[in-house]
């Protein structure tokens, strides 16, 4: 019987067949190897897809069932080191039993575990992590700027409270040489503030999703914007969110008068100043991939919001003016 390593390694030329893998599987549960028989359960049930497509047999529904046990009752076997840290609100993502999509909660309960999970090589082939830090964001940056991002795509930081400047900025410049494959990032906190988002944007540039959310106060002023037109690599943004923001309308005209924004198709400036005045600025742009605008929770009266539905060619959400997301409206 093959070994898990003989299916891992890249070079392998064993063919990949259903029976074969769905009895190492079986072999492998029965002598309680959780970890091993969930990667061939996984294998089995892409070899089965490639060699019948979607006919389900009672085979394969049984591989269905044993990958769903090992998921139920071995999760932490099958994640690894990361296990204490997942989000529960949250299912893990696996790929041929490699761990692609997980969200981590990190609190004090679980804080002393992010070091081993950080130092893991369970982690080789993450695409999406997911972070809600809820516990001192300095020394959550502090572990996690021995990480290695460079697998992922994908990476979102919600903190409960603000990282000092000076650790944000020693963060980022560790993590910068692993942070440049990211396609899309997202960093929340109370008080997402200029400085924090320049720091951020000058170590992460080859993005083509960026969101910036603060979750309490408006920190953020029309000068981020500036900062991320004159950026050349903001070319490449289809997304842009500066949600809880006063950029106000001199911010918005700055994004959408930006020529080097050909590929954006979606701006999100949920929760900030804009006035009636965006109505005028959006229905003057020039983008010619963007559709989409969200300037919902601003500061846009009947008459504004009236001249937003008469634009036809960019879908514009303009829900609850004058309040905050946190209000009733």
């Amino acid at each position: 019987m093959r070994s898990l390593s003989d299916y891992q390694n890249a070079s392998s030329t064993f063919p990949e067949s259903f029976l074969e893998l769905s009895e190492t599987a079986n072999a492998r549960m029965a002598s309680q190897a959780y970890r091993e028989a969930f990667v061939f359960a996984e294998r089995a049930l892409s070899a089965y897809e490639t060699e019948h497509g979607t006919t389900e047999s009672i085979a394969c529904a049984d591989m269905k069932r044993l990958r769903h046990q090992l998921m139920r009752d071995h999760l932490d076997q099958v994640v690894g080191t990361s296990w204490p840290l997942l989000d529960k609100m949250w299912t893990p993502i696996f790929k041929l039993g490699n761990l692609r999509d997980v969200s981590w909660e990190i609190t004090a309960d679980n804080l002393s575990r992010l070091s081993a999970a950080v130092s893991s090589e369970d982690h080789r082939r993450l695409r999406f992590l997911n972070m809600s830090i809820t516990v001192s964001a300095d020394e959550v940056l502090s572990c996690l700027s021995q990480f290695n991002f460079s697998p992922l795509r994908v990476l979102n930081l919600h903190f409960k409270e603000d990282p000092s400047v000076a650790a944000y900025r020693a963060f980022w410049e560790k993590a910068s040489e692993t942070v440049r494959t990211l396609d899309s990032l997202t960093v929340s906190m109370p008080h997402h503030s200029d400085a924090h988002a320049e720091i951020c944007k000058s170590h992460v540039r080859h993005l083509e999703t960026l969101s910036f959310i603060s979750s309490d106060r408006r920190c953020m002023h029309d000068g981020i914007c500036d900062m991320i037109v004159d950026d050349p690599q903001s070319s490449r943004l289809r997304i842009l969110a500066l949600i809880g923001t006063s950029i106000g309308d001199s911010g918005l005209m700055t994004l959408l008068q930006n020529e080097n924004f050909d590929r954006l198709q979606m701006l999100i400036l949920r929760d900030g100043i804009l006035t009636n005045t965006a109505a005028d600025i959006i229905s003057a742009s020039e983008l010619p991939q963007l559709r989409k605008i969200d300037v919902s929770y601003n500061q846009i009266d009947q008459a504004g919001l009236h001249k937003l539905e008469q634009i036809t060619h960019i879908q514009v959400t303009r829900d609850f003016q004058n309040c905050r997301p946190e209000e009733s409206c």
